[in-house]
């Protein structure tokens, strides 16, 4: 047998083999539905279509927006209010925007600048309220969704 006609003889019996392990496998393929599965003792069913519960890192449950720095840049302006409120101060520098949040311990200052697609978030400061020294930036998000939060309920 030459080179070519074992080629294709080899490609004949790996098609073959394919084909075989398909017909096999289809047997397994069922119409019917699964059977519902009975929940577990105690357990509260979700309704279909329901809010996923954000998940934790041992910090309160914040939206996914707030889970770093990073992810409220990516929001705009309205995002940025519906998750911690509108700011208590808000000023122009030179060619910024700046929105000041003030919290229970902390101070927070956006700076927007304008974009191609509307107003960018490009920086963020965050301070102790009681000290020129740097807050951590994760811990004042939390404090101003809590405090906006508790704002929003009453």
């Amino acid at each position: 047998m030459d080179r070519v006609a074992g080629r294709r003889a080899c490609a004949l019996a790996l098609t073959a083999a394919a084909l075989t392990a398909a017909i096999f496998l289809s047997g397994c393929a069922t119409t019917q539905p699964a059977p519902k599965t009975a929940a577990a003792p105690g357990a509260t069913p979700v309704a279909r279509g329901a809010a996923p519960v954000p998940l934790t890192t041992g910090r309160a449950l914040l939206p996914v927006a707030l889970r770093d720095e990073r992810s409220l840049r990516a929001l705009d302006p309205t995002g940025v209010a519906r998750l911690i409120g509108q700011p208590t101060f808000v000023r122009q520098d030179g060619g910024a925007t700046v929105w000041q949040y003030t919290a229970r311990t902390c101070i927070m200052d956006l700076f927007w600048y304008r974009s191609d697609i509307g107003p960018a978030l490009v920086h963020m400061e965050a301070r102790n309220i009681h000290s020129p020294r740097a807050a951590d930036m994760q811990d004042c998000l939390d404090e101003l969704w809590k405090q906006h939060t508790v704002e929003a309920e009453s």
